[in-house]
């Protein structure tokens, strides 16, 4: 289970995987959340929307890997699966859980703000 957590540790907010916990900088962040996102809304990302180009490679995928290395599940090696034509989504097995909007809006990124929100839209109202 991906939790959004939300809390800051000096600039890096916590994310956890089960019952791990990792710290991403914002821009590693961002790419996470669009890959939420895709996930809650069934489609996946293509790495421009991510922050590529097509005449660039593109690193986030491969440094949001690596930050998210130390958080896997045990037996677990990557939560990423792409086509290998530019577009991106987490793996079938990730469930998305909770995602603290108010802590990710107070953040201050408008980027960030707005991936919560859109996140938080996809998900069951508590009753």
């Amino acid at each position: 289970m991906l939790t959004i957590v939300g809390d800051r540790v000096k600039r890096r907010t916590r994310v956890m995987l089960g019952a791990k916990a990792t710290l991403l900088p914002n821009r590693l962040l961002l790419v996470l959340l669009h890959l939420v996102l895709g996930k809650v809304e069934g489609s996946q990302v293509h790495k421009i929307d991510l922050g590529g180009t097509d005449t660039k490679g593109f690193k986030g995928i491969a440094e949001l890997r690596d930050a998210l290395r130390a958080a896997l599940p045990d037996g677990v090696d990557d939560i990423i699966d792409n086509d290998h034509h530019g577009n991106y989504c987490l793996k079938a097995e990730i469930q998305v859980g909770e995602c603290n909007v108010l802590k990710l809006m107070e953040l201050g990124d408008p980027t960030i703000s707005e991936l919560a929100k859109k996140i938080a839209s996809h998900r069951p109202k508590k009753v």
